[in-house]
């Protein structure tokens, strides 16, 4: 038979406590900086279809192909006086799709203070015909913890706002 809350004790239930574990140390390795162009003002992530576009453009649209390969550029900057670690994954009509194409679903790096940094990326258009929004999602400092410390009454949620952030959309139109 089960307890009821109202024919519980009159104490406050007791909660499991869970198991702490330190945060892991992990060395991310730097993205590749950009050379040759000029500094772009950037403060997160855009996909371009250039690898060193020399001005913040919107990507409008991308037409293709069934099982076409629709190459991209990752463009991650960096304002701050601290490097960020990240981590970047891809969606189509907001389902995850590999960044290279086959088989890397996240990629990991980190971005210098002050700095930039590109990474290549490949999207295969899906075989049926029809627009589809393809974006990146920008995750800085990817293994922050939720709530400090992670158990017990004095717990605090960690307010990450800023911390994840998508780029701007692009349709990708898929023609027969």
């Amino acid at each position: 038979m089960f307890t009821t809350w109202a024919t519980a004790t009159a104490s406050a239930p007791t909660w499991p406590t869970w198991p702490t574990w330190p945060p892991p140390s992990i060395d991310y390795p730097p993205i590749e900086q950009p050379t040759g162009a000029p500094p772009l003002p950037n403060d997160g992530v855009f996909v371009d279809q250039e690898e060193r576009p020399q001005a913040l453009r919107v990507w409008g649209h991308a037409d293709a192909h069934p099982g076409e390969t629709v190459p991209y550029f990752a463009n991650l900057g960096n304002k701050g006086n601290a490097a960020y670690a990240f981590a970047l994954l891809a969606f189509l009509d907001f389902r995850q799709v590999p960044l290279d194409g086959r088989d890397q679903w996240v990629a990991y790096g980190t971005v210098p203070a002050h700095g930039q940094g590109v990474a290549p990326g490949r999207l295969i258009a899906p075989a049926a015909p029809g627009a589809l929004e393809f974006l990146l999602l920008l995750v800085r400092n990817p293994y922050t913890a939720l709530e400090v410390p992670p158990d017990g009454p004095d717990r605090q949620f960690v307010r990450i706002p800023h911390e994840v952030e998508p780029s701007i959309r692009t349709a990708i139109v898929v023609t027969k």
